[in-house]
C-alpha cells in the first residue's frame, strides 16, 4: 500500500470551501449587459461570485435575485454560483500581507475579506505507531475590514457578532464534519481565541496588516489528522 502524502494546508483550504454559499440560478435576464438573475442567497452588495470559472460582482442583491455585469447574449440559466468568500490564505504574515496587498487593483480589491489565514509554520508531530498521521497546533486568524474611527462596542455589533463569530462557528463545525481529522464530538476541537480589536493599520500598529482589519486569533490544540493511504 503507497502513503499518500498530505498536505496539511490543502485541507484546511478544502474545509473553507465548503463554508462559502452556493446555489442554483433558476432564471436569468438581460438589459444591455446587466443581468439579473433568479436565485435564494444570503449575498451582500459588492460581493464576488463565479460561475464557471469566471468571476462577478454582485449587484442589488436581495434575498431571491441580484444582479451582474457580463457580456451580452449569455442564459446563465440553470448554472451554479458559488461565493468566493470566505477567502483563504496561508503562508507567513508577510507573505499574507504582500498577497492581500497586492490585491488593491480593479475587482480583486473586493477580493479580501473576510478572511481566513493559516499561519505558517507550524509543527506536524509523527508518530508511525499510530493510526495517524500526525498531531497540529495550528494558527489562524478570521479577519473583516473595520473603520479606525468606530468604537470597541460598535465592532462587537458590526464585525464579531454578525461577520466573524459567525465564521468560526462554521469553521469549527466543518472541520468537525470533515473525514481527515479524528474527531468524535466537537468538543474534541480545543481552540483558543483572541478577539482582535482595531488590529493592523497604515500607522503600523501591527506587523500582520496594512488594512484596519478586525479579527479572531485562534490556536487550535492538538488536533489529529487521520492517515490517508491509497492503493
Amino acid at each position: 500500500m503507497e502513503s499518500k502524502d498530505i498536505v496539511i494546508v490543502d485541507i484546511f483550504r478544502d474545509i473553507v470551501n465548503e463554508m462559502r454559499e452556493t446555489a442554483l440560478i433558476t432564471s436569468s435576464s438581460e438589459v444591455s449587459g446587466r443581468y439579473t438573475l433568479i436565485s435564494d442567497n444570503n449575498l451582500k452588495e459588492d460581493d464576488v461570485i463565479s460561475i464557471n470559472d469566471i468571476d462577478y460582482l454582485v449587484v442589488s442583491p436581495t434575498s431571491t435575485q441580484f444582479e451582474i455585469d457580463a457580456d451580452t447574449g449569455l442564459d446563465f440559466s440553470g448554472n451554479t454560483w458559488q461565493a468566493k468568500a470566505p477567502y483563504y490564505m496561508h503562508g507567513h504574515p508577510i507573505e499574507i500581507v504582500n498577497r492581500l496587498n497586492k490585491k488593491n487593483k480593479g475587482i480583486y480589491s473586493y477580493q479580501k475579506y473576510p478572511l481566513i489565514a493559516l499561519f505558517q509554520d507550524f509543527e506536524e508531530a509523527i508518530n508511525p505507531d499510530e493510526k495517524n498521521y500526525a498531531s497540529i497546533s495550528p494558527t489562524f486568524i478570521i479577519a473583516n475590514l473595520t473603520m479606525p474611527e468606530i468604537k470597541a462596542d460598535d465592532r462587537y455589533d458590526r464585525n464579531f457578532r454578525n461577520i466573524l463569530y459567525p465564521l468560526l462557528y462554521d469553521f469549527i463545525n466543518e472541520m468537525h464534519l470533515s473525514m481527515k481529522f479524528s474527531i468524535l464530538r466537537k468538543k474534541d476541537i480545543a481552540y483558543t481565541k483572541i478577539d482582535r480589536l482595531y488590529w493592523g493599520s497604515q500607522e503600523g500598529q501591527s506587523n500582520l496588516q496594512d488594512d484596519y482589519i478586525d479579527a479572531i486569533e485562534i490556536n487550535i490544540n492538538n488536533l489529529l489528522v487521520k492517515e490517508l493511504n491509497c492503493k
